[in-house]
């Protein structure tokens, strides 16, 4: 041989011709010159026979595989048999070269099954061979398929892909059985493959037309039904039908690119098989090297990348965490996104954690890529139009969808710049605005972003129980360690953290009695240290009794200290470390704060196996065991959604993760819109390149700033409508089924109640819980921002005012003039505003609006921003926000209702006088402007409104500023609060002063003066007093409301009519004179209105005595007497 050297044998000899040993020494040549990407090569053929004695069987075949590194026969044979092959014979050779290199070369008889043609597959055979060898496919079962049906190794991988992730969605069916039932329904199997090439072989009928493919497709699976009839058993006849599905389910694949991984775009909501929730787009990732899984609720979605340690149920572990994801995105841009990834060759963490380490970032790198693969990209045509454009080789058989973002998550904190650079490496056009949190971008952790948005719902918590936590001590126990971003900063948020225990994966910190200054000084030092371990504290400073263990300690003691501290028996001297975890978790102090992975508390109805944490178990609690106060969860799914609202029941303060630690998602939302912008404006010229990162960073403060807001709002809302929601009242239930037939809710797999629970809790008098309201909130944000995007909202040129909002100040004072420009415009004036109309007006408001005035989402909208400016709603509710939290909580009840009613009735009254409507008819698109320009005279009186009203409405207003001074509000929010409700009426003065040519405040006068004489406040107040059961209720008390604002407003206009200029009223006493002037002038109408007046008096009278409320029958008459004071109905 040439170049090589090899030690020969007798049967090589005889068995072999030199021309043999010449193609050997080819192979071994070209394989030492392709290097280590080439690890091995085969070689099929049949040998000729030199004597009888030695003849080859006819259908042996002679395999020769030649390797780098020598394998264990009991390595390769397994191989050989998965494909098919029976081996007669082996010997095994080391070949050494001149120039020292060294290979192993192993020669192999082997015999084809019966029925394949041999001389057919020989080339697929060597391929596939030499594929598994290499490490590019597996060597599984479904490998006989190349043999069988004469299938290439590529297409036997697509297979695969698809039985993979059938495993993934929890399939009964096993690996084996899904091979076998492949190989054994050839007809079938050969269906699929054409069923899937026909979809997407770029090159089928000289790349066809996405129509002409789905129609082939279509009658593919026509073929495939038929097939399917001759198949005897049941479970291979739904195994195969699901095939079908999953496969008729992918509308793009990577596969036809020749690469290492397998992509599958595909619809889950066409996949009966798939477990609810089902999102509206998955990415399937199957490589031998990698499996992987992202998960999207919607076309513009986002969540991090989790590196799980979950091999046969990460999409499980990433659908929970999608679930929760969709909630936390209601307050962002993007709806919920997550994925995961599990790299299936990484080394044990413990023996190599290098090698494990370098393994996870390269399968990263491959499942970024992968996801690449398979996702539009938005360029910039040469007329500077911004075109959509599909991957090269790629079928697409979906809509458009370039919208494509990832962040960090457990497992991937560091990795944001490896993805960014393949994002930038592929062109894709949101370059390293792809992965937030790189090294151009928020620093979370710096920030403590995620911690502070916690704190935001922590101190909410407190507030609500009537604590200030940051300027009072109280107890905390903890999840997590100082290493880490969330607990680490949320350890540092209150100066009165009293932390009497922790744990993380590795260490129990136990303090039962802390020095509150000088812990939160030893926290803060542990912060600052590299990769501080629980274990750095300093044990000096630890109070008496108290200690620092190891999660690994065999048992621990536990002092008296610690037992009072835990609320422990007298006669627990020793716990193991799981134990002691159990009963910290148990320990009766204010705050639970999460910072950590893991699952520690479950419903009481729950097994551990639906906590979905195994790791956990043994440390796991029930809801029931819970003796804290308040909860703020900073980690992921510290607690089941179950266990948070038996918690809640029980009378624990707790959301959801998915509120407490939004602030990190909106974080990294507004870095992702940010950078979009900014990449436009570099586009353009307006921004130089190198400018970038400094402007990028110097943003930071601001976006922080505007993220808690967000948090604090969220909290507020909850708040609010945990004191204000009457007893699961029905129209909670009407939402809860209108979110079910519109934004895909399941309460079953939410967890909310069912029509039953909710009459039960009506019944008893129990609300619905923080962790319900929370998920309800969610659903009714999502909602409302799909449906106003639907509706075309976002085009009113008044609404590039949100974007000015939304966006930090220097960027607006810069750049306002682009937002235009930006790619998701209308996505983020849409979350904007439905964001805002929920926090400000509660989750149920805009569909009670609807449903009571039959408006349109548009018009809801509308009207809502109307009134927003014209009572400066912001204002308001800032004064109310900074309430200080050691206030009356019925100072902050009331007025935070007040807000959410008079919101609700300020945009019913809108939309009754059609003011949006007419505005958009008559105005083109600048439709907000216009109406409150119309409606601004009026309203603008509404600081002087105390001096315009009539007696009992200023005796009103002066006991509510009483009550306010002793409830100790500021100024400014005791006056705007005192009057709010007098203030409402403004909106029906404008409508008179337009209506009768007078000034406003002439028209105020004489309007204030007839709803004091005819007692229309009290009227309003027992209108709220009635019964609002079911729907047919609440619309009837809507609109027996609007009659008497009407009727008030049309009795004005009467009495102004009638009145003489000279004698139209300039205060209050005048405008009285002249009404009971003109009742003495108007004998018709006087018996009707003294019966109306004296009468409803007695009967409000008899009410606020204790009677019972007045009736319906009875306000209604109040009404037409109003309107019709003659009789003449």
């Amino acid at each position: 041989m040439a170049h090589h050297e090899k030690a020969e044998t007798t049967v090589d000899r005889v068995r072999y011709e030199l021309p043999e040993e010449q193609v050997d020494a080819s192979i071994l040549k070209d394989l030492a010159e392709a290097g280590p990407d080439r690890p091995a090569a085969t070689r099929l053929f049949r040998p000729s026979a030199d004597d009888d004695q030695n003849r080859i069987a006819e259908k042996e075949v002679r395999l020769r595989v030649y390797l780098r590194e020598p394998r264990a026969l009991s390595d390769l044979l397994p191989i050989l048999q998965n494909l098919g092959l029976h081996v007669v014979d082996q010997i095994p050779y080391d070949v050494h070269t001149k120039d020292g290199a060294t290979f192993a070369l192993y020669d192999f008889g082997v015999v084809f099954p019966d029925g394949v043609d041999v001389d057919e597959v020989l080339p697929l055979a060597e391929d596939a061979l030499c594929a598994v060898l290499a490490g590019r496919a597996e060597p599984g079962a479904a490998n006989r398929l190349v043999l069988y049906e004469s299938l290439p190794w590529r297409t036997v991988a697509v297979l695969r892909a698809y039985c993979r992730y059938l495993l993934q969605l929890g399939t009964e069916y096993s690996r084996p059985f899904m091979a076998d039932t492949l190989v054994q329904n050839s007809l079938v199997t050969k269906l699929l493959v054409q069923l899937f090439r026909v979809g997407f072989d770029p090159e089928w009928e000289q790349g066809a037309s996405a129509e002409r493919r789905r129609e082939k497709q279509e009658e593919v699976r026509g073929e495939i039904r038929a097939a399917l009839d001759d198949v005897a058993d049941l479970s291979q006849d739904r195994f195969l039908r699901t095939m079908t599905e999953v496969v008729s389910a992918t509308v793009r694949t990577n596969a036809y690119l020749g690469k290492e991984t397998i992509a599958l775009k595909l619809l889950p909501r066409k996949i009966e098989e798939a477990p609810l929730p089902r999102p509206a787009f998955e990415i399937w990732v199957y490589a031998p090297r990698v499996e992987g899984v992202h998960l999207r609720f919607g076309k513009v979605a986002r969540g991090g990348l989790r590196w799980s340690d979950r091999r046969n149920d990460f999409r499980t572990e990433i659908l929970g965490l999608v679930k929760a994801q969709m909630t936390k995105n209601s307050v962002i841009i993007p709806t919920g996104a997550k994925g995961g990834f599990f790299p299936k060759n990484a080394p044990g963490r413990d023996e190599d954690p290098e090698g494990y380490q370098r393994e996870g970032e390269e399968s990263y790198r491959l499942f970024i890529q992968s996801l690449l693969d398979v996702t539009d990209n938005l360029v910039t045509t040469d007329k500077g139009e911004h075109e959509v454009v599909s991957p090269e080789g790629v079928v697409v058989l979906d809509e458009p969808d370039h919208y494509l973002v990832v962040a960090a998550d457990k497992g991937t904190a560091t990795f944001s710049d490896f993805a960014n650079s393949i994002s930038q490496e592929n062109g894709f056009w949101l370059g390293d605005a792809f992965a937030s949190g790189g090294s151009v971008g928020f620093d979370h952790k710096d920030m403590g972003i995620t911690a502070k948005g916690t704190w935001e719902s922590v101190k909410r918590h407190f507030a609500s129980l009537g604590v200030d936590c940051q300027s009072e001590d109280f107890t905390a126990i903890g999840i997590g360690g100082m290493a880490g971003d969330v607990f680490g900063n949320g350890m540092l948020l209150s100066e009165h953290t009293k932390l009497v225990a922790a744990f993380d994966s590795r260490h129990i910190f136990l303090d039962p009695n802390p020095d509150v200054a000088t812990s939160f000084a030893e926290r803060r030092r542990l912060f600052g240290l590299p990769r501080p371990y629980w274990t750095d504290y300093d044990a000096s400073l630890i109070s008496e009794g108290g200690g620092i263990y190891k999660r690994s300690d065999k048992s621990i003691v536990i002092t008296p200290q610690v037992r009072e501290a835990l609320g422990l028996k007298d006669e627990v001297e020793r716990l193991s470390p799981a134990e002691l975890v159990s009963e910290i978790l148990r320990a009766p102090v204010d705050l639970l704060y999460t910072g950590g992975a893991g699952t520690y508390v479950k419903a009481t109805a729950e097994t551990h196996q639906d906590a979905g944490d195994k790791d956990n178990d043994p440390l796991r609690i029930d809801a029931s065991e819970l003796r804290v106060r308040v909860v703020g969860e900073g980690g992921n799914l510290g607690l089941t959604q179950r266990a948070r609202i038996e918690a809640a029941r029980n009378g624990v303060l707790v959301n959801t993760d998915a509120v407490d630690n939004s602030a990190g998602v909106e974080t990294s939302d507004r870095e992702v819109n940010l950078k979009i912008l900014v990449d436009r404006l570099i586009e353009h010229g307006h921004i130089d390149r190198e400018e970038r990162a400094g402007f990028i960073e110097e943003q930071v403060e601001e976006v922080s700033d505007l993220v808690l807001r967000s948090n604090r709002d969220q909290n507020i809302l909850l708040h609010a409508e945990r004191l204000g929601t009457r007893p699961t009242n029905s129209s909670a239930s009407r939402f809860i089924h209108f979110l079910e037939e519109h934004a895909d809710l399941n309460r079953e797999v939410e967890f909310l109640p069912s029509d039953k629970e909710l009459r039960k809790r009506r019944e008893n008098g129990e609300k619905l819980t923080s962790p319900e309201l929370s998920v309800m909130t969610a659903y009714s944000k999502i909602e409302l921002t799909h449906a106003l995007l639907d509706a075309g909202f976002g085009d009113d040129p008044w609404l590039e005012e949100v974007l000015h909002e939304y966006f930090p100040r220097p960027v607006t004072e810069r750049f306002a003039d682009y937002f235009g420009e930006h790619p998701l415009r209308r996505e983020i004036i849409c979350t904007r505003v439905a964001n805002e109309i929920v926090d400000t007006a509660g989750i149920v408001f805009a569909y009670r609006v609807m449903e009571e005035t039959g408006a349109s989402v548009l018009t809801v909208a509308r009207a809502f921003l109307v009134i927003r400016e014209l009572f400066d709603l912001r204002g308001l509710r800032k004064l109310h926000r900074d309430i200080p939290a050691d206030a009356d909580p019925e100072a902050w009840r009331t007025v935070i209702q007040d807000i959410q009613r008079f919101t609700d009735r300020a945009v019913g009254w809108a939309i009754r006088h059609g003011v949006v409507a007419r505005k958009d008819e008559s105005e083109g698109g600048d439709v907000i402007a216009g109406a409150i320009e119309e409606l601004a005279p009026g309203v603008a009186l509404r600081d002087d409104v105390a001096s315009l009203v009539g007696q009992k409405s200023e005796a009103s207003i002066r006991r509510r500023l009483e009550q306010a001074e002793e409830w100790g509000l500021p100024d400014e929010l005791a006056r705007t609060w005192a009057q709010l409700w007098e203030s409402l009426t403004l909106l029906d003065v404008d409508v008179v002063a337009e209506e009768s040519g007078l000034a406003p405040r002439q028209a105020a006068l004489m309007y204030f003066a007839v709803v004091d004489r005819y007692a229309v406040h009290e009227l309003l107040a027992a209108v709220t007093e009635l019964p609002r059961v079911g729907r047919w209720e609440s619309i009837a008390r809507a609109s027996l409301r609007s009659d008497l604002y009407k009727a008030s407003e049309e009795f004005t206009k009467r009495v102004l009519k009638d009145l003489p200029e000279s004698e139209r009223p300039q205060d209050p006493a005048e405008a009285r004179s002249a009404l009971l002037q003109w009742e003495n002038e108007h004998p018709a109408y006087a018996p009707s209105i003294a019966r109306l007046t004296d009468e409803m008096n007695l009967e409000i009278q008899g009410y606020s005595g204790g009677s019972q409320p007045v009736d319906l029958a009875t306000l209604s008459v109040a009404v037409r007497t109003l309107l019709h004071p003659t009789g003449e109905f």
